[in-house]
């Protein structure tokens, strides 16, 4: 991956933290709720 596209992935993955480890930790149950709260970049 190139550097310049790994700084928006870093914000992503920050910006939705709480939404991808409630997924993989089993807090979100289904893949629609999860999509539905995940925040875009702006």
């Amino acid at each position: 991956m190139a550097a310049h596209d790994l700084a928006p992935l870093k914000k992503w993955v920050e910006l939705n933290y709480d939404v991808l480890t409630g997924y993989w930790d089993g807090d979100v149950e289904y893949t629609e709720n999860a999509i539905a709260a995940l925040k875009p970049l702006r």
